[in-house]
């Protein structure tokens, strides 16, 4: 999957580490891989973006926080998205 220009601000890491995306008041859950990660994204790999919403929270690790998250670009199998505050 290829990025839009200027999707992700600042130098990302290239990585593959697994997270969770979560919405629908944590009762739906999708595993995901971080294929590319900035302090402002990510770029997710996944098997099907079917149902995942436009907005939803990212479990980055196990026993960790949630981050807010909003696709900015959606394929079949991957998103690229954008951390949001909860107040927006």
């Amino acid at each position: 999957m290829v990025s839009p220009p200027g999707a992700l601000h600042h130098a990302h890491k290239h990585l593959l580490k697994r997270a969770k995306i979560v919405f629908n008041h944590h009762a739906s859950v999708f595993d995901c891989v971080i294929a590319h990660r900035s302090r402002d994204g990510a770029e997710l790999w996944l098997d099907s973006t079917f149902g995942v919403p436009d907005r939803f929270e990212l479990r980055l690790e196990p026993g960790e926080g949630l981050v807010p998250c909003e696709v900015l670009t959606r394929t079949e199998d991957g998103l690229v998205v954008t951390f949001v505050s909860d107040d927006e």
